[in-house]
């Protein structure tokens, strides 16, 4: 399947709920109340970045949990609390998934994923809508691991970023790739 190739204003894009989340949510042109905080805790630019992002997915769709695979960051911990204080934070490499099917346009759960050894022999697909996050896909095992689930049936939706692989389940969408530069 060809990627659809994006800018940050979400040209090319069909989907409405892709274009919402790309123009408005993942690039909105709007700054928070948290993002100084987030410039003065973070090491570098590229982490800055990355937590804005985290940030305003958080903030955005409301997530009950965050996951973080493989990572033991205070900051991601802190900045998930700044978007939804009652956010319940697990470090776990050990998903609990329930067999019952939820609201197919609810998402409760995001997951960080730091290290993808740990999910690329695992079969960890979600059956409840569900968004993955993928740090850093140009280090190449994470670049094979997103590759991967590109190809996966239980992948619906999968969104490339200059650093960043974002992973979305979600049955009610067509099989799509989507390449955003910005």
């Amino acid at each position: 399947m060809k990627p659809i190739k994006s800018d940050k204003s979400g040209r090319n894009i069909h989907s409405p709920f892709i274009y919402r989340l790309v123009a408005n949510v993942l690039f909105s042109p709007y700054p928070f109340y948290a993002f100084t905080e987030i410039e003065l805790i973070s090491k570098n630019n590229q982490e800055s970045k990355n937590l804005q992002l985290i940030f305003r997915l958080i903030n955005h769709f409301q997530f009950d949990q965050v996951y973080m695979l493989e990572i033991q960051d205070q900051n991601i911990k802190k900045i998930s609390r700044m978007a939804k204080s009652d956010i319940q934070i697990n470090s776990s490499e050990n998903i609990k998934y329930e067999d019952k099917i939820a609201n197919r346009n609810e998402y409760k759960r995001l997951v960080i994923i730091n290290n993808s050894e740990k999910i690329l022999n695992k079969n960890l697909y979600p059956k409840t809508p569900e968004i993955w996050v993928l740090l850093d896909i140009k280090d190449l095992k994470t670049k094979e691991c997103f590759t991967m689930l590109k190809t996966q049936k239980e992948v619906q939706v999968t969104i490339e970023l200059n650093q960043l692989g974002i992973v979305i389940f979600n049955e009610i969408f067509e099989k799509q790739n989507y390449v955003i530069k910005h």
